[in-house]
């Protein structure tokens, strides 16, 4: 089969002292190959010289940037050793800055000491990019490990960076105010603006070599699956293995998928992210000395142990004493995890390394009922601080703060747009000053949630707990969906985890409930002249919640009965009330990171939280659905995006809650249900 096809191609001009000179453009006419075999053959064995070609050309670049690099880093260490080592003031700027001033240093030596310091930083700290060593993707390799942590050699190295920079700056005043007297310096002016974005610049770089390498790495061993090759060596190649005389016969693969298989399924998930940022390792001393000094005697009876260098796990029982009644479970495991803290502080340091959980055993396979209870160490260091993940810039807190005061505003002229008098000041005499009557709606709906978040911080101190800024969530609907508050330790139990997520909605909700209520009795007793300044509601937004609807059937009956698109003015305390009601119920909902999740959880355990988070949030989803609202679509949003984790546990979560705080949760959520769903005639304010 003939192609009558020209395909013209670019070939790069080979280097004079390699090959022959030849013309940069090649033609080759396909007309000249009998079949389309022979065509393709020779375009696949032009492409492999060409790649050829472009791989030497890539080594031998390497190679002279490699030599390059060795001479600029020698020249670094003279110049290191010149202001550190032979001065021996690697603390005090002032120092270096005479040096620098008396040995006429430029801007740019200065920049290879930086890159030196850079490159031993990274040496020292593994939580630099190492962009240096592609080994770190084989992940099969067990010789590959990430660089030992040397906290001393860090903070040597930081001291250094900044006694550099100080000095830097040192030099930059002495030029911006006496120029004359630094006429033979060869400093630029803008030394310590330079190093900076040069700090800066080698950690993009490695940032993007990263990438690249990972990508590389990634495309090496999708491409060495091929069509012949079997499920085995598709396993190897992904475990940097490439063929079967790589893998020596000292190399145990079990092993290897043993070093692969990093997180055991006995630490629960919500804790993993805080230990990888935490960096921190629980030493065998420590837990050796909690096995046998802390824990025998304790009430907790150890039958098997399990560790990884960043956690420990103690599985056992817990001994009920003789006198005590073996039904009431809840006190006896709050003593024994009491007598273990007991015991903990009286070892001289430990309780400043590591601290202890009381969980349910979440290993799979668990033929029991009921789960056993574990003894999980971490390190003191790991902390629930969403700071360390860095999920919330603080970008974000600023929009967020922006958004709401802004869609606060929008929920109040909602309300009065339809007050005949504003809506005629607004477009016909084009008065804004009748916005000013907005006012007081505004400030209402914050102060309620000011004061949920004030009533959630007198709780946790009370409790010793620390917790975060709360973060304002904006809706158009209702003006704010209430704040997201994140803890920044863990509860001491679970009574403390459901004191400290229902303090702020309970309390909006019952001050929202006496607005409604108040507010209703000042609309009924009001002047027909006062009520012409009130907001103005439509009967369907006051039959959208059941409890609002009952509560208008007692004190005014005759509201209930007007058609749904009748607007009713109504007294601005209602109004704020009406918008508390529905985020603090919203926020009750027994939904993951939500104040309501958190207490279900808390509740009812984490097996059954989980259970009751998803299937809220499938109900919920398929509720709104079918509204015209937007109310709960905007919620289900908000919640996939940033409450969609499932809460950090309480250090004891074999306590049970008390029957009283448990009542007041069950209270709390048929409260919140009684508001989300409709009254009967209306349409549901979801």
């Amino acid at each position: 089969m003939a192609v009558d096809k020209q395909i013209f191609f670019a070939a790069p001009k080979q280097p004079e002292e390699d090959f022959e000179e030849s013309s940069t453009w090649n033609v080759i006419n396909a007309t000249t190959f009998n079949n389309v075999e022979e065509y393709v053959e020779t375009l696949q064995s032009r492409a492999r010289q060409l790649r050829l070609e472009a791989t030497n050309l890539e080594r031998a670049l390497r190679e002279s940037q490699s030599s390059q690099g060795k001479v600029q880093r020698s020249a670094g260490q003279t110049l290191h050793d010149r202001i550190f080592d032979q001065y021996s003031v690697a603390a005090t700027p002032e120092a270096i800055s005479q040096v620098l001033q008396q040995e006429r240093w430029s801007v740019d030596q200065a920049t290879l000491v930086l890159e030196l310091l850079y490159e031993q930083r990274k040496q020292y700290s593994p939580n630099m990019p190492q962009a240096s060593k592609p080994r770190v993707f084989q992940i099969g390799d067990t010789s590959n490990a990430a660089p030992v942590f040397n906290e001393t050699q860090v903070v040597m190295v930081d001291q250094k960076v900044q006694a550099l920079l100080a000095a830097a700056d040192l030099m930059d005043n002495a030029l911006a105010m006496d120029a004359s007297a630094t006429s033979g310096s060869r400093w630029s002016g803008r030394g310590l603006q330079t190093l900076k974005s040069k700090w800066s610049e080698l950690q993009r770089t490695d940032e993007k070599e990263l990438k690249r390498l990972t990508r590389t790495s990634l495309y090496r061993v999708l491409s060495a699956r091929n069509e012949s090759s079997s499920l085995q060596d598709y396993m190897r190649a992904t475990l940097g293995l490439t063929s079967k005389s790589d893998n020596p016969k000292s190399l145990n693969m079990s092993r290897v998928m043993e070093r692969v298989k990093m997180i055991p399924p006995w630490l629960p998930s919500p804790l993993l992210p805080y230990i990888a940022a935490a960096n921190a390792i629980v030493s065998k001393e420590d837990v050796k000395l909690l096995k046998e000094k802390v824990l025998p005697g304790s009430g907790f009876f150890v039958t098997s142990s399990d560790s990884i260098p960043s956690a420990a796990l103690f599985r056992g029982n817990i001994r009920v004493p003789m006198m005590a009644d073996p039904r009431n479970f809840r006190n006896v495991s709050a003593s024994v995890f009491e007598a273990i803290h007991l015991r903990l502080e009286m070892e001289e340091g430990l309780a400043d390394r590591v601290q202890l959980f009381l969980l349910e055993d979440q290993s799979p396979g668990e033929k029991e009922a009921k789960a056993k209870p574990v003894l999980l160490v971490l390190s003191k260091k790991v902390e629930p601080d969403d700071r360390l993940l860095k999920q919330q810039s603080p970008l974000l807190r600023q929009a967020a703060v922006t958004l709401t005061l802004v869609t606060t505003f929008v929920y109040s002229v909602k309300c009065f747009a339809l007050n005949p008098q504003f809506f005629n000041a607004i477009m016909q005499q084009n008065d804004a000053r009748v916005l000013f009557c907005c006012l007081p709606t505004i400030l209402g709906v914050l102060a309620l949630q000011a004061i949920g978040e004030g009533v959630r911080w007198l709780v946790a101190r009370r409790r010793k707990m620390k917790i975060g800024p709360p973060m304002p969530i904006p809706s158009t609907q209702v003006g704010t969906f209430g704040c997201a508050t994140p803890l920044r330790s863990f509860p001491k139990n679970r009574s403390t985890m459901i004191e400290i997520a229902m303090a702020s909605p309970i309390t909006i909700f019952l001050l929202s409930s006496a607005l409604i209520v108040v507010g209703t009795i000042l609309t009924v007793r009001s002047s027909e002249t006062a009520l012409a300044s009130f907001p103005f509601l439509p009967v369907a937004v006051l039959k959208s919640s059941f409890l609002v609807g009952a509560i208008l059937t007692y004190l005014a009956p005759k509201v209930i009965l007007m058609p749904l698109a009748q607007p009713i003015p109504m007294h601005p305390a209602f109004v704020i009330g009406f918008a508390g009601l529905v985020a603090s119920s919203l926020n009750m909902l027994p939904i993951f990171r939500l104040d309501g999740g958190r207490a279900c959880t808390a509740a009812l355990g984490n097996r059954v939280g989980a259970i009751a988070s998803v299937s809220s949030l499938m109900f919920l989803l398929s509720v709104s659905l079918s509204s015209e609202t937007g109310l709960g679509m905007a919620w289900c949003v908000i919640i996939a995006i940033f409450r969609r984790n499932f809460e950090v546990p309480a250090r004891d979560e074999i306590t049970r809650v008390d029957d009283t705080r448990l009542g007041a949760w069950i209270a709390g959520l048929v409260g919140a249900l009684l508001v989300l769903l409709p009254f009967p005639g209306g349409t549901s304010v979801l």
